[in-house]
């Protein structure tokens, strides 16, 4: 019992990190004008997609497996295209006044 108490938040902290919790990236100006503001959030919720799915199968696997798959690789890449996704809907914010 005490191995499975150690165990469960070492396993959780191998998960995919939930796209609510990666930090948008500092952006100093947009790369982007306010009427691009539709396609980035569609680019963003397309990218939270893909990392809850993830995670949901880190979840999946380490239920059954005692393993998840983000131990070998971790999505480092969709990572920081949210975190840039994010960063720059908040310059957007700020040069358009929302």
């Amino acid at each position: 019992m005490r191995i499975m108490l150690f165990a469960l938040p070492l396993a959780l902290a191998a998960c995919a990190t939930a796209p609510k919790n990666i930090k948008a990236s500092y952006v100093s100006e947009p790369h982007y004008s306010c009427a691009d503001r539709a396609v980035l959030n569609a680019s963003l919720e397309k990218l939270s997609k893909e990392q809850r799915g993830r995670r949901n199968a880190d979840t999946v696997s380490f239920v059954l497996f005692g393993l998840t798959p983000s131990v070998f690789n971790d999505g480092g890449n969709r990572k920081q295209r949210i975190a840039q996704a994010k960063g720059e809907l908040a310059a957007l914010d700020k040069e358009c006044g929302k």
